[in-house]
């Protein structure tokens, strides 16, 4: 009788899958490829999935599978297959990509068997049984120019759908297997969404649907239900785990068809997949921040290319990236352009306010205009990105603002009367004094404080606010939403993401405090991170027949990026952006990989990444910083100590890689890791992050 081995992937920065072996007369058929099995490694109990089983017997010792914990795989091959990719790609484990992939599993819900139909409830389960038996039928018709894009979609999709019933054909990208949606706000780019989605299940073809934040789409997920019903699937932090998983198991098992989610359902298991979409595609919280530090974008082209299926990128103000691929001759990207709203109805009037001094919280003409829309019954949007009541202490001792102990940022003062950090999380109850005991100035503006001076300016209004402290409250967003959609909230303030998603008819103000506040990061990125922001919360307003207003409070109304986001113009803003970014060798006419180690010990972690930067330039970037031709190559910024130099008491030292060979830069980044992580432990991590979407 032969011996059966099974190769386990474990969640831990491992290469390689580990060879247990089936205990003596178990049932084999109960050990199944993608199921989850208990191993010890190491000395300690771990969860690992099932890879293969084979009869090879290892070399070196062997040990027993301890449990399998699942009746049937949780995972699908493709899905195993697709971490190996992701391995390779961002420089991690295949059992650490492979666990990024499902919902954290309660083997005590489902016992004995998994559930044979989906029956778990969401936050938004308003399923229609009827639309069972009936044809997908959209809301709205399409206008002209929505259905010429639509179209021309369509007809690529169509094209994939015949390549896929042929037999024995090695599957190729199309020349526009990828297509960038771009439309000013409001113009009906989830109408066409809508249509594609019909098409895809009418094709007998699964869909996916990303979006930046669930509980900010309750408008576009009420749609989505009307129409699919039941086919539909959600996947997001907001669900119990429970509700997570039946929703993703019954993908898995092709009882739902199309699953709309944020970042970590771009892994979900659809079946026949036909369509990816990714609406507000610029935004940043598609790039996961933790081991592996993949992005969803990315993920989505290798699917794309693996299932030969459409992928759709949506949005009113793109990537610079983006943007830029999708105008290259070689039409690897189509490009479609919504230049007007759905409804008709134009884009709001922005106005440039300047504030008579920084200490001043809002401007007298703001002041009048939420006066008046109060008077009429119409709603307002009021934008502050800081949160907090005071976002600086000043230390009249120490000539400078109250840091965090741990974290080289400031401390900012809550409503609560506690000084917090917004990195590490560290807090202290506020006395009136500062950290040593010394005077104090309170100053600056956050979101609370600017809730506490609208209520005091109008105590009859209905004011509502949310930030991330209102977040942290389990279903609070959803139901402040609600509530603004239902008329039931006059203004309604907020950090960022009151800036996206909202589609309310009665929105005739929004205004914007500090619109200039997010350039002065140093990101390279700053500039089109502000410009997205304000071109989109702008967008909120006037969506109606109610004519549209918008005021953007700054110290500086001259500024260029804040002109090109008060005249919504797009293209002037990507074709200087444009230049200022090739002249720095920065994306797209490069990439970024950034090496950032952090160690309690601020000299061991400088020393470390003095020996791993002059590895790199021994070894494989000799050329790196010196004088090149055009065009440029390679550059090798550092190391240097971070912009956040210290979060929660930890060092950050960081170099910057610009190349144009992502491939081979990648592949000597990881030589250069391999020689030096035996210094790597406990108090000494190195991060590796291909693509950062920030630089703090």
């Amino acid at each position: 009788m032969f011996s059966i081995y099974v190769d386990v992937l474990l969640n831990l920065p491992l290469k390689q899958p580990y060879t247990y072996k089936l205990p003596d007369l178990v049932n084999q058929d109960t050990f199944t490829p993608g199921s989850r099995v208990l191993v010890h490694f190491n000395h300690r109990e771990e969860t690992g999935i099932i890879e293969k089983l084979h009869s090879q017997s290892p070399q070196e010792e062997i040990f027993y599978i301890n449990e399998v914990l699942d009746p049937e795989p949780i995972v699908t091959e493709y899905q195993i297959n697709l971490a190996y990719w992701i391995s390779s790609r961002y420089l991690c484990g295949p059992g650490e990509a492979l666990f990024k992939m499902f919902p954290k599993v309660f083997p005590k819900v489902f016992v004995g068997k998994f559930p044979s139909k989906a029956r778990g409830k969401d936050h938004f389960s308003e399923e229609s049984s009827h639309l069972k038996e009936k044809r997908f039928q959209p809301e709205y018709s399409l206008n002209k120019r929505q259905k010429e894009i639509y179209q021309s979609i369509k007809r690529d999709f169509e094209e994939n759908c015949r390549k896929n019933t042929k037999k024995n054909i090695v599957q190729k990208i199309s020349q526009k297997n990828i297509h960038l949606l771009q439309g000013v706000t409001g113009s009906g780019k989830t109408e066409i969404y809508i249509y594609l989605l019909r098409d895809s299940l009418e094709e007998g073809r699964g869909a996916i649907l990303l979006v930046p934040e669930i509980s900010l789409t309750v408008q576009l997920i009420q749609r989505l239900r009307k129409v699919f019903g039941n086919r539909l699937a959600l996947l997001h932090s907001g669900m119990s785990p429970k509700e997570r998983f039946i929703n993703y198991f019954s993908l898995r098992k092709e009882e739902r068809k199309i699953v709309v989610g944020t970042r970590s359902a771009i892994f979900a298991p659809v079946q026949n997949l036909g369509l990816i979409i990714l609406d507000e595609e610029h935004d940043d919280s598609f790039k996961e921040h933790s081991r592996p530090r993949y992005d969803a974008r990315q993920i989505a082209q290798r699917r794309s290319k693996d299932h030969n299926c459409l992928l759709v990128y949506g949005s009113a103000t793109p990537r610079i990236e983006t943007s830029y691929h999708s105008r290259r001759r070689d039409g690897r990207i189509g490009f479609h352009f919504l230049p007007e709203r759905a409804k008709g109805f134009g884009l709001p009037q922005v106005r440039l306010v300047s504030l008579p001094s920084p200490e001043t919280i809002m401007s007298a003409h703001l002041l009048g205009e939420l006066e008046v829309n109060l008077k009429k019954g119409e709603q307002s949007l009021l934008l502050l990105n800081t949160r907090g009541f005071f976002p600086y202490i000043y230390s009249r001792n120490n000539k400078k603002a109250e840091s965090c102990p741990a974290c080289s940022v400031s401390l900012r003062l809550h409503k609560d009367q506690f000084l917090r950090c917004h990195y590490c999380g560290y807090s202290y109850p506020f006395t009136g004094k500062g950290l040593d005991g010394g005077d104090v100035s309170l100053m600056g503006l956050g979101t609370q404080k600017l809730e506490n001076f609208l209520i005091d300016r109008f105590p009859d209004a209905r004011i509502e606010r949310l930030d991330a402290d209102a977040a942290a409250q389990r279903g609070v967003v959803q139901k402040t939403i609600e509530q603004f959609l239902r008329k039931e909230v006059d203004i309604l303030l907020g950090t960022q993401m009151i800036a996206r998603g909202l589609d309310a008819p009665n929105v005739s103000l929004v205004g914007v405090l500090q619109s200039e506040k997010g350039l002065h990061f140093p990101d390279f990125r700053a500039a089109e991170k502000t410009f997205s922001l304000l071109t989109q919360v702008a967008g909120r307003a006037g969506r109606s027949s109610l004519k549209g207003r918008v005021i953007f409070e700054c110290i500086d109304t001259e500024h260029p990026i804040i002109q090109y986001a008060a005249r919504q113009d797009y293209e002037s803003f990507y074709l200087n952006e444009l230049e200022e970014r090739k002249a720095s060798f920065y994306p797209p006419f490069s990439r970024i990989i950034r090496v950032l180690c952090r160690s309690h010990q601020q000299e061991k972690g400088q020393e470390f990444m003095q020996e791993f930067t002059s590895s790199l330039k021994k070894n494989f970037f000799k050329d790196a910083n010196k004088e090149v031709k055009e065009p440029k190559t390679l550059q090798l910024l550092g190391p240097s100590s971070a912009p956040i130099g210290k979060i929660n008491h930890q060092f950050r030292e960081h170099i910057l890689i610009k190349t144009v060979d992502l491939i081979k830069t990648r592949s000597a980044v990881e030589e250069c890791y391999n020689l030096h992580k035996g210094k790597l432990g406990k108090n000494l991590h190195l991060e590796i992050d291909l693509d950062p979407v920030e630089l703090l």
